[in-house]
């Protein structure tokens, strides 16, 4: 079973996301408003991919990617961010992230992301 975390104040989004590939296929997405929760989740178990908000992050991104990859360095991560906070997602490019996605991005593509991050026929992703 593929296990996603994501940390975002935006809860709606991600359990739409979580609801649209819950009915599709094996995958557990965990939805975090706080960072040390979601590092704690991490401690206790390996997650696939991480999805991390910077625009609730700021410049702490940064220092949460550092985090991630060296509880568990395979983890793969994608920033979420707003247009005018692609300056810090620039900082973080170098850091081994997979992605960036500038909001708004819609339920689908999300999905799609996720899908093609984690190898998952595109078939199950939708």
């Amino acid at each position: 079973m593929n296990r996603v975390l994501t940390l975002s104040s935006d809860i709606q989004y991600f359990s739409e996301v979580k609801n649209s590939l819950k009915s599709k296929n094996e995958m557990e997405i965990s939805i975090f408003t706080n960072s040390l929760d979601m590092v704690e989740n991490l401690l206790v178990r390996y997650s696939d991919l991480a999805i991390l908000d910077v625009d609730l992050l700021g410049n702490q991104v940064s220092n949460m990617i550092h985090v991630i990859h060296s509880i568990h360095r395979s983890t793969k991560i994608v920033l979420f961010l707003s247009a005018d906070k692609m300056d810090l997602c620039t900082a973080a490019l170098s850091l081994g992230i997979i992605s960036h996605q500038v909001k708004p991005v819609s339920v689908d593509t999300t999905c799609e992301i996720i899908g093609s991050i984690l190898q998952i026929p595109s078939s199950l992703a939708k």
